[in-house]
C-alpha cells in the first residue's frame, strides 16, 4: 500500500496567515482609536467648562463680575508658573511639581469673545 501524501498548499496557508495577523491589527487599532477618542473628549469638556458655563450667563453685570474672576485666576496661574520657573533656575537640586496640573485653562482669550 503506497501511501502518496498531498503536497500542502504553502501559499493558501501564508494567505491565512496574513489575514489572521490583519484582523488582529485592525482590531487592536481600533481598540487604540475609541480609547484615544474618549480621552480627547473628556479633555475636551474638561478645558471649555468655564467657557461653556460664561456663555450661558445673561446679566451683564455678572459677566463682568466672572471675566475680572477669570482674568484674576489667569494672573495668578501665570505669576504661580513664572514663580516656580525661577525657583528651578535658582535651586537647581530642588525638583518643581509638575506645573501642567495647575495650569487648567490655557484658551483664556476665547472667554471674552464668547458674547
Amino acid at each position: 500500500m503506497n501511501i502518496t501524501k498531498k503536497p500542502i498548499p504553502e501559499a493558501a496557508y501564508s494567505i491565512f496567515g496574513i489575514g489572521i495577523l490583519l484582523s488582529l491589527a485592525t482590531y487592536l487599532l481600533r481598540e487604540d482609536l475609541e480609547k484615544t477618542w474618549h480621552e480627547l473628549v473628556n479633555q475636551y469638556n474638561q478645558s471649555h467648562e468655564i467657557t461653556f458655563a460664561i456663555s450661558q450667563i445673561n446679566d451683564p453685570e455678572c459677566l463682568i463680575k466672572a471675566q475680572e474672576l477669570l482674568a484674576g485666576n489667569k494672573r495668578t496661574i501665570n505669576s504661580f508658573s513664572r514663580d516656580l520657573s525661577l525657583l528651578t533656575r535658582r535651586n537647581s537640586t530642588w525638583k518643581a511639581p509638575n506645573v501642567e496640573k495647575y495650569s487648567v485653562y490655557t484658551n483664556w482669550s476665547s472667554i471674552a469673545l464668547i458674547r
